[in-house]
């Protein structure tokens, strides 16, 4: 920052790292009930590594689930996006934006595009206007209007995880 001087909050707020859902007895039925199944169906087939595969993935998931939501503080800037103590910065890290908001509730994500090989930056956008937030944004990148929640985010919320 020039001469010391602290650069300007555009906006700011504190989310959850990701979307939380609690899981039921029966969740985790399901999860291993189903893991047995494909287990059972891979060894049927004789596809053994996907036998390996199936019990390490359903372990994942279910160490996943029981991971608590950290908050994270974001603010926006003019220099770019600060997460934490990260700054992603417009020129160098973000390329394109794109705001997922469906009413009630259900979903309301702010998305980054990042520059190289990274994945997708998702932040929840809690109480934030997405519309205020948009404003601030095309200020600095460009909004990528055809963009929609994934199939794997619509699943996966979908599914609690």
């Amino acid at each position: 920052m020039p001469n010391g001087e602290k650069e300007k909050p555009l906006a700011s707020w504190q989310a959850s790292e990701y979307t939380h859902s609690e899981k039921s007895g029966a969740w985790y039925i399901g999860l291993f009930a189903l893991s047995g199944l494909l287990i059972v169906w891979s060894i049927f087939t004789k596809n053994y590594l996907f036998t390996l595969i199936v019990p390490m993935g359903a372990v994942v998931i279910y160490m996943l689930s029981q991971r608590k939501s950290e908050m994270i503080n974001i603010v926006i800037t003019p220099d770019g996006v600060k997460i934490n103590d990260r700054l992603y910065s417009y020129d160098e890290d973000l390329a394109k934006f794109w705001i997922i908001y469906k009413p009630h509730g259900e979903v309301k994500t702010l998305n980054f595009d990042q520059r190289g090989i990274r994945p997708n930056l998702v932040i929840q956008l809690e109480d934030q206007n997405p519309l205020k937030i948009r404003e601030i944004l095309l200020k600095y990148l460009a909004e990528d209007v055809t963009r929609e929640e994934g199939g794997i985010d619509r699943l996966a919320r979908t599914l609690g995880l």
